[in-house]
């Protein structure tokens, strides 16, 4: 059993980084409605929850909100656990991270898909925190983001491995924990 789930955690791993290839290379006519990749600096201090943070450059900031996924609340289960997580892939760059914005949410913030250099490999920031079950794919949204695929991967990864939030099959979605005003 456990052999069958490392078999299949690195198929789905092969599978995502296909999904994030095939996702830039093999749709001109998507990457061509999508801004390039733009290089800004985390703000320090403004990493609040699992899924939004600021970005500065020279003289502008943006507050950002992931592409596509739903972080705990920090009260809920996991909550701390995301934002401290995010923290950390963020940082791995010196607070370097690459912005590929997707649109503008209700309130402003700007809905984007970030990347960050780890050495010689670049990091799927809002699959990563997915795949770890520290943020779900928020479906009523993921579909307007180029790495939808990444994201459906990620979450299926996270689920057979019942990690995080995947650990608890009581763990409440955190926009039903919205919707019911516990904050």
């Amino acid at each position: 059993m456990k052999a069958r789930l490392r078999l299949f955690t690195m198929l789905a791993i092969a599978s995502m980084a296909l999904s994030l290839e095939s996702c830039t290379k093999d749709k001109p006519s998507l990457s061509s409605q999508i801004p390039e990749s733009q290089l800004w600096e985390v703000k320090a201090g403004s990493v609040y929850d699992g899924d939004s943070f600021r970005v500065i450059k020279e003289n502008r900031e943006l507050k950002i909100r992931m592409c596509g996924i739903d972080a705990p609340e920090k009260r809920q289960p996991f909550g701390i656990e995301s934002r401290d997580y995010l923290r950390s892939l963020l940082s791995k760059d010196n607070d370097r991270v690459s912005v590929v914005v997707t649109d503008k949410d209700r309130y402003g913030r700007t809905v984007a898909e970030i990347f960050v250099s780890d050495g010689d490999k670049e990091i799927f920031v809002n699959g990563e925190m997915v795949r770890v079950g520290l943020a779900y794919e928020y479906k009523r949204y993921s579909g307007k983001c180029p790495n939808k695929d990444a994201l459906d991967t990620a979450q299926k990864i996270a689920e057979v491995n019942k990690a995080g939030v995947w650990s608890n099959p009581n763990s409440v979605y955190p926009w039903d924990y919205r919707k019911n005003g516990r904050k």
